[in-house]
C-alpha cells in the first residue's frame, strides 16, 4: 500500500505502521499518501506538536498536509482536512 482512500473515516497510525504499510522510499524515508473525505480523522500514537516523541506537521496547503516523524511520512491529501483532522491516539 502506497496511497489510502480513507473516506469519512477514522485511521490510527504510529510511526511502524507507516514503515509496514508502504515500500515506498524518498531520502531514506517511508512514505504513505492518505487521501480523505468530510469526516476523515487520523489519530497518530505520539500526537502532532513539536516536543521530542511527537509528529511534526512540516508543511501544510490548501491541497494537503505532510506530517513527519523519524523516517516516516505522511502526505494527507485533500481539502477536506484541516490540523482538526489529526488527533492523539494516546
Amino acid at each position: 500500500i502506497e496511497r489510502f482512500d480513507l473516506g469519512a473515516n477514522t485511521l490510527i497510525l504510529n510511526e511502524l505502521a507507516v514503515y509496514a504499510l508502504t515500500e515506498q522510499r524518498s531520502g531514506g524515508k517511508a512514505v504513505l499518501h492518505i487521501e480523505g473525505d468530510a469526516g476523515a480523522v487520523i489519530k497518530l500514537v505520539g500526537g502532532v506538536g513539536t516536543q521530542s516523541g511527537q509528529w511534526t506537521l512540516a508543511g501544510d496547503s490548501a491541497s494537503g498536509f505532510t506530517l513527519t516523524k523519524g523516517n516516516a511520512t505522511l502526505m494527507v491529501e485533500g481539502e477536506d482536512f484541516s490540523s482538526a483532522s489529526f488527533q492523539d491516539a494516546a
